[in-house]
This record gives C-alpha cells, sequence and structure tokens, in this order.
C-alpha cells in the first residue's frame, strides 16, 4: 500500500537523508504538491526559475516536467531524488536564489498610461526613461535594458512574424517561440545580445515586453529574470495569480 502523502511529509521532515528512499513515484510527488498552498506552488516554480531549472513561466500546476526539473535539482544538490516538493525543499531554494533575488532587486512597475504592473529589475541600477508609448529603463553599464511599451493598433500574428523576421535578417538564432491568441514570446540571440519578447493583447491594442542583455554578462542571470518578468506581465493582463515578490532579509 502506497503511503500517503502525509506520512511522505512526515518522512522528509524527520529522517535524516541516508534513510530516504532515492525515488518517490510521480504519484507520491503529485500528492504532496496538491497539499501546497496556491501560493506555495507559486513560489516554488518562481525560485526553481531563479536557480535554473524551470525555464517557463510559472503556474499553479504540477506535471511530469516539474517532476523531472525537481528530481534533477535535488539530485545536483546533494538531496535524494524523490520530486516530493515540501516546505523545507522551499526553503532551501529561497536561500539558495537569495543572492541573485537580491541582485535582481525586483520592484512592481505599472505601465504610465495602462497599469497592469510587471517586475521590473531595479537593483541592477536601471534608469528609466518616459515616452509616448510607455517605459524604457537602461542599465549604465550598458549589460540590459527593458522596454514596456503600449502599441495602438498592433495585430499580434503581424507583429510576432515581423519579430521573426528581423532576428533572421540580422543573422540571429531563435531559442524559443510560440504565437497564441492573446500573446506571443521570441526568445532569441544576435551578435552577442540576447533577447526575451513578450507581446499580449490589450485588445484592441498591444503591450509588448523586450528584455535585452548582453550576452557576456552571465553573471546575471538575465535569462531566467526574463523568465520571471514574463510570468509577471502574463498575470498582470489575464488576471491570472502569480507568486507575490520573494522579501528577502536586509
Amino acid at each position: 500500500m502506497r503511503a500517503s502523502a502525509a506520512v511522505i511529509l512526515l518522512i522528509i521532515w524527520c529522517l535524516p537523508a541516508s534513510a530516504l528512499s532515492p525515488s518517490a513515484s510521480y504519484a507520491d510527488a503529485e500528492r504532496a504538491f496538491s497539499q501546497l498552498s496556491i501560493g506555495e506552488r507559486f513560489l516554488f516554480k518562481v525560485l526553481l526559475t531563479t536557480a535554473g531549472y524551470w525555464p517557463a513561466v510559472a503556474d499553479a500546476d504540477f506535471s511530469r516536467r516539474l517532476f523531472d526539473a525537481t528530481t534533477h535539482y535535488q539530485a545536483d544538490n546533494g538531496l535524494p531524488a524523490t520530486g516530493v516538493i515540501d516546505k523545507e525543499l522551499l526553503a532551501r531554494l529561497y536561500r539558495n536564489g537569495a543572492p541573485l533575488l537580491k541582485m535582481w532587486g525586483f520592484q512592481q512597475v505599472a505601465h504610465p498610461y495602462r497599469g497592469h504592473p510587471i517586475w521590473v529589475p531595479m537593483g541592477l541600477g536601471l534608469v528609466a526613461e518616459r515616452d509616448k508609448n510607455g517605459l524604457t529603463w537602461r542599465d549604465p553599464e550598458k549589460r540590459v535594458w527593458v522596454t514596456y511599451d503600449w502599441l495602438p493598433g498592433v495585430n499580434l500574428a503581424a507583429a510576432y512574424n515581423a519579430v521573426l523576421a528581423k532576428v533572421v535578417a540580422d543573422g540571429g538564432q531563435i531559442s524559443f517561440q510560440v504565437l497564441k491568441s492573446d500573446y506571443f514570446v521570441v526568445s532569441s540571440a544576435t551578435n552577442g545580445l540576447d533577447s526575451y519578447i513578450r507581446c499580449q493583447s490589450d485588445r484592441p491594442d498591444a503591450l509588448w515586453l523586450s528584455i535585452f542583455w548582453l550576452h557576456d554578462a552571465s553573471d546575471l542571470h538575465m535569462e531566467r529574470a526574463a523568465t520571471l518578468m514574463s510570468g509577471s506581465f502574463a498575470s498582470a493582463m489575464s488576471g491570472a495569480p502569480f507568486a507575490n515578490i520573494p522579501q528577502l532579509p536586509p
């Protein structure tokens, strides 16, 4: 008979790591995840993104992909690769991610005309400039810049195709692309510059978030920060839940 989720959590909390089974079934891990609050589920995925194991917008769902990412993180950090997510693992991820989260220093910033607040890594020393379409933030060291613009009357599919064509024309490589009815995402690299673009329908208009960073500025881990910014943007536009910005001690 399989142990209940409560027994699994009790084992996780009370037994030494050497006493744990090296693997738990997918069903056990899914059951333990379902016992987390909605906020804890989002927080876990945000922290897993911060650690570099979840390159996707956070949601509250459990999946084979999440199970595999969790066991990968556990194995890489000398933990039993159970796939079980509990408060102890959350605490460990929080401690591991604290330096990056402190460096990014996310703050919620609303679009000046349309609202819809997004996470912006103001800890990088970004300087804001306002124009007729929205906001641009630039890093004084010219490593990172972000735009958050309102685009009146933009057709999503046409804008998506234009972005892809521009990347190809510039000799760039597309690492991820998706077009849906209400948004698109294109992630690419061109001549030492990496980018992440998310455009969301704001019918009949659109809101545009673009993040550019120098590929050589790898210590900033902007590919992870961009994923978190994208998630905050998606939530702001749809009204779907998302994590709060993790609060770090001073």
